[in-house]
């Protein structure tokens, strides 16, 4: 991976990654035991973390972007079906994580009476019930392409074919309803900051998935995959900052500063983990994803002769 990593430049990249994971998990936690309204999670008002938190954030995502463009050129996917067994065990855990919201998905909707249950499930209103359907049939189509995903990359062997190539949208798509779920919510995405980090993740995730799966099907996938990087490392910060946080107030037991429909959903640090795995085993320097073209020379009539 190091090698990898310094061939194609993309090293910066994860410079920023760890410096922004290091300075905004502290913020957050520090946000959650001052500024954050009890029962709400509203800020209780203006303090110097939101500012520092958000500038971290926002920093992060530019030069994630702007250094991963800057070397679009240089970069490839992977194809070769090479195994990655830390890869592959990561894309499984996020398999389950998809299967297992699927499943809260279609529990909220269908009444199956399980023990498990979305935050407000019984608030439910009919619109909201729609999205949840449809993010659940979506979980579960994410939840076959990540677990094909993750074979494919324990045994070493390439998928293809026509309904693996639509299957790499599922995860573009689970996101785009998990997404939408949020913005049935009426509420203020500014004040509550555990939503506005929850959709800027999303998006992160969808942006990711989609290069994911231009990559895999190989449909518009020239310069593609420096975006494996550019956004997942957004998406997995995100995706950390969403979930260690209130994993910690849990454990403390300060889980009443926790935004009542934002409760701890392992999907997040799954998809954080597979987006980091992702952007560290398939990206290679462009120029080894080409085969090498030797060119032929045709022999003179004197060189037949001799």
């Amino acid at each position: 991976m190091k090698t990898a990593t310094e061939k194609t430049g993309l090293g910066g990249l994860w410079i920023v990654f760890i410096i922004a994971v290091i300075a905004a998990l502290p913020l957050r936690v520090l946000q959650y035991l001052r500024v954050i309204e009890v029962g709400t999670g509203f800020y209780t008002g203006l303090h110097w973390s939101i500012f520092a938190l958000f500038g971290v954030l926002a920093a992060a995502m530019l030069l994630c972007v702007i250094l991963g463009l800057a070397r679009r050129n240089r970069v490839g996917y992977l194809r070769d079906g090479s195994r990655h067994v830390a890869a592959g065990l990561l894309a499984l855990l996020a398999a389950a994580s998809a299967f297992y919201d699927a499943l809260l998905c279609l529990n909220a909707d269908f009444g199956l009476g399980l023990p498990i249950s979305l935050p407000g499930q019984t608030e439910l209103a009919a619109a909201e019930t729609r999205v949840i359907l449809l993010e659940g049939v979506f979980g579960l189509l994410a939840g076959l392409f990540l677990l094909l995903y993750g074979i494919s990359m324990l045994s070493g062997r390439s998928l293809g074919g026509t309904f693996y190539r639509l299957l790499t949208l599922a995860p573009v798509l689970w996101s785009i309803f998990r997404m939408i779920f949020r913005f049935t919510r009426t509420i203020s995405y500014i004040r509550v900051s555990d939503l506005l980090l929850e959709m800027l993740m999303l998006i992160f995730l969808i942006l990711f998935f989609m290069a994911l799966a231009q990559c895999e099907a190989q449909v518009g996938d020239k310069k593609i995959p420096w975006k494996l990087a550019g956004y997942g490392l957004p998406a997995a910060l995100f995706g950390l900052l969403c979930f260690l946080p209130r994993a910690l107030m849990i454990a403390i037991g300060r889980a009443d500063v926790i935004y009542a429909y934002s409760t701890l959903e392992y999907c997040d640090l799954a998809l954080a983990l597979f987006a980091l795995a992702i952007a560290g085993s398939r990206l290679i320097p462009e120029a080894q994803d080409k085969p090498t073209v030797i060119p032929v020379v045709p022999e003179t009539e004197e060189a037949a002769k001799d």
